[in-house]
């Protein structure tokens, strides 16, 4: 009876199932997953790729949002400049006047004591200015390195220089400027000019370190979406090919399933024909 039942197209019928359920399995799997590559053996050279780019898309998704934290440092610095500009226009403002005869000494003393508070709020400004605890404006010895692609060397680093960003008014060179006398109010525009001249050069330098922050945040973009699109091609399983694949695998298992019932029922009838 064993004999009969287990017979070569039996045994064939049945390994040719056991394919076929193995095929039906893989297709699910993709199909579930959303992956071609599931495991190493589905496609090892095609594994070892697509790891290799899903580490370089994480990393430059990483460098693009440093690019995007040191643009806005760099917002925060412009603005405070901006306003610390409009502070020396106005202590200007107030050293021509001064300078003027239409204004005498008690008027001088008024415009003197505005000048000393807006000289104070320089000083708070440069000091307050800080970003994740680090001083921008304090011209400490410090270089703001900005980790702006994938890899080790300079070339993927930003640096801005804050030694050059000193905005305090020792370091405008405008601390003592006074408007309470005719003479100092005169003294004071030679000064007043070179701090505006100063704060001008820092502007530039930041705007032109934004504009540099502005290209490479595009590239990455785009780097980064080009990188998706390859990973994706490599990784992700082809929908429509792979249904077909689980509707054949799934045709043919249902044909091997009333074959080996075939092949059952007629060794039953042989069985029949010995009783």
């Amino acid at each position: 009876m064993t004999k009969l039942y287990n017979s070569s197209i039996s045994n064939r019928n049945l390994r040719y199932s056991k394919e076929t359920e193995k095929d039906l399995s893989n297709s699910t799997r993709k199909l579930a997953s959303g992956s071609r590559i599931n495991k190493a053996s589905d496609d090892a050279a095609g594994l070892s790729i697509a790891t290799n780019l899903n580490s370089q898309i994480r990393s430059k998704g990483q460098a693009l949002r440093n690019a995007n934290d040191g643009f806005s440092i760099l917002q925060i610095m412009d603005g405070s400049l901006s306003e610390l500009t409009n502070i020396v226009i106005r202590l200007r403002e107030l050293s021509i006047g001064a300078a003027s005869d239409t204004y005498d000494n008690t008027d001088r003393t008024l415009m003197n004591y505005e000048a000393n508070h807006l000289l104070t709020e320089v000083d708070r400004i440069a000091k307050s200015t800080n970003y994740m605890n680090r001083d921008l404006f304090s011209g400490d010895d410090y270089k703001l390195d900005i980790q702006v692609d994938s890899g080790q060397g300079k070339k993927n680093r930003l640096t801005l220089d804050l030694t050059r960003q000193a905005q305090t008014t020792t370091a405008l060179g405008i601390s003592d400027v006074q408007v309470n006398t005719q003479h100092r109010a005169r003294l004071a525009l030679v000064k007043l000019d070179y701090a505006l001249n100063e704060l001008s050069k820092s502007r530039a330098d930041i705007g032109a370190m934004e504009n540099r922050l502005k290209s490479t945040i595009e590239n990455l973009s785009v780097n980064i979406q080009n990188s998706e699109s390859s990973h994706s091609k490599i990784k992700d399983v082809d929908y429509a090919k792979e249904t077909a694949t689980q509707v054949k695998a799934k045709l043919i298992n249902h044909g091997q399933t009333m074959v080996r019932a075939q092949i059952n029922e007629s060794g039953k009838m042989y069985l029949k024909l010995l009783e």
